[in-house]
């Protein structure tokens, strides 16, 4: 089956709660700024290039949520699994392009890290928590890359066709099925590598993740404390009733940098968030309610845990 252009996803797997949009994307719950597909250099050893030093952590170092950690994080895609996994990909697909001819070339996975772990997020699942960012940046993420990201592609119809079977409007596939004598591989370049590889899914994790952050909203230990939360917050001058409309009311004045008003509201969620115990009350109820989930899909979860390790041991042969 051939595709078109539109049909093509060169976008980053790091985002169960995409359907949250704006929302997610100020919290840190999923990637926003994507990471460019692919690796430069030879076939194997080159491409290892990112620069590790801004990479998330895999445990939150400061903060209200310090230490913290979700029973569901075990099973979720971490940032250095996903970068392995294209990482092997681009070597994959390389030596694949190779064979027909073409240069495949991407930048190296890496260099545009998200700002958590895994799509658990602990730094920000709850809003801010991090005094020090408050003062900072308000309610806002630190170090956003301002250029516009765009996946790479092949260059050239061809090679975009022998890649994935893309097609540019009004191209016509070529016949049989081969480029210039040799057989195309079934679903292209990326087709083959994708068999090669096996396919990561973390899918199930990932709902539990999202499910239960958003029935934790409703539980009545959180709605409770948002109560006292948002009392708190009365008494510094601020009305709001939780902290995800905090979170929307910073943002409401549409300004690209955080105002002396939104850090000193930040520094007051934070603070209330402390003094409420609202982190406590909220890592409470979400971390029931994992366990009950995981434990009712224990095997489920367990083969797809297997399974993906497996997928990260492969992936290692190419670094």
């Amino acid at each position: 089956m051939t595709r078109t252009r539109s049909d093509r996803r060169d976008v980053p797997r790091f985002s169960p709660l995409a359907g949250l949009a704006i929302l997610v994307c100020a919290l840190g719950l999923v990637s926003c700024t994507p990471d460019a597909e692919g690796t430069a250099g030879d076939d194997k050893s080159s491409g290892d290039v990112a620069d590790k030093s801004n990479w998330p952590a895999a445990e939150v170092e400061r903060g209200l949520v310090k230490g913290l950690a979700l029973p569901i994080e075990p099973y979720l895609q971490t940032y250095p699994e996903e970068v392995a996994i294209q990482h092997a990909k681009n070597v994959l697909n390389r030596a694949c392009m190779k064979r027909f001819g073409f240069d495949y070339d991407p930048p190296a996975p890496g260099n545009r890290p998200p700002h958590s772990y895994n799509a658990a997020n602990m730094k920000r699942r709850w809003g801010i928590t991090d005094p020090a960012e408050a003062r900072e940046h308000g309610y806002r993420l630190p170090q956003e890359p301002t250029d516009d990201w765009k996946p790479y592609e092949p260059q050239g119809p061809a090679a975009n066709y022998v890649f994935d079977l893309t097609t540019a409007s009004g191209q016509k596939p070529p016949a049989g099925g081969a480029y210039e004598g040799d057989r195309i591989p079934e679903g292209g370049c990326r087709g083959e590598t994708d068999r090669k590889l096996g396919s990561y899914d973390d899918s199930l994790a990932a709902e539990i993740n999202v499910e239960t952050f958003q029935r934790a909203k409703q539980d009545p230990r959180v709605l409770a404390v948002n109560r006292k939360w948002s009392s708190c917050m009365k008494e510094k001058g601020y009305r709001v009733g939780t902290p995800l409309e905090a979170l929307n009311q910073a943002f409401s004045n549409g300004t690209a940098e955080a105002s002396q008003s939104e850090i000193a509201m930040a520094i007051a969620d934070i603070e209330c968030k402390k003094s409420t115990h609202l982190i406590d009350v909220y890592f409470s109820t979400e971390t029931t309610m994992q366990k009950k989930r995981i434990e009712e899909e224990q095997l489920v979860l367990d083969e797809q845990k297997s399974k993906n390790e497996t997928i990260i041991k492969r992936a290692a042969e190419y670094r």
